[in-house]
């Protein structure tokens, strides 16, 4: 007879598994269902002031969460573009990211947003143009000029940003 021994990983996922499955709806008989986090104007101001944070996870981690807010103002935008420049690749990876999210589009952010393009880290280069790609035909110009650009891997991404806003130019509307 061969006895199967579980690892302690398989078990402790069984056991978070359980907890979820037992406490959640306790927890939502309890307290209500849960509810989705509101954009406040204290929160978007927190995350304004985290973006100049001496940490840089914190940064980062705005920068990520302003991707969320709900009508951001030029403020917003404008800082995003500044963390475009910082000092860690991780902050530039996320606000390059953001400006891309930002509902309405962050159409003034396309210049830097070009410039970081040409960003030593590659995962910068790659959020910078999905971000454009996002922003649609009013980045096109300037993706156009960057497939002329000496680096190999800022042309193929400003290639395949053009080819994402041709699709969704021709993709019918719902």
């Amino acid at each position: 007879m061969h006895i199967r021994h579980r690892t302690p990983r398989v078990v402790g996922r069984n056991v978070v598994a359980l907890l979820v499955a037992v406490l959640l709806p306790a927890c939502a008989a309890r307290c209500g269902p849960l509810k989705p986090m509101k954009d406040t104007d204290d929160d978007r101001a927190r995350r304004l002031v985290e973006l100049s944070s001496r940490d840089s996870e914190t940064r980062a981690s705005a920068a990520a969460r302003l991707s969320y807010s709900k009508d951001p103002d030029e403020a917003v935008s404008r800082a995003l573009v500044l963390a475009l420049d910082d000092e860690r690749e991780e902050v530039r990876r996320m606000a390059a990211s953001a400006l891309g999210t930002l509902d309405p589009p962050a159409l003034g952010a396309i210049p830097a947003l070009l410039e970081a393009m040409e960003d030593s880290d590659l995962l910068v280069v790659s959020s910078a143009a999905y971000a454009l790609a996002l922003l649609g035909p009013q980045a096109r110009a300037g993706l156009q000029a960057l497939e002329a650009h000496p680096e190999e891997v800022t042309r193929r991404y400003a290639q395949q940003a053009l080819m994402k806003i041709e699709a969704d130019s021709t993709r019918p509307s719902p």
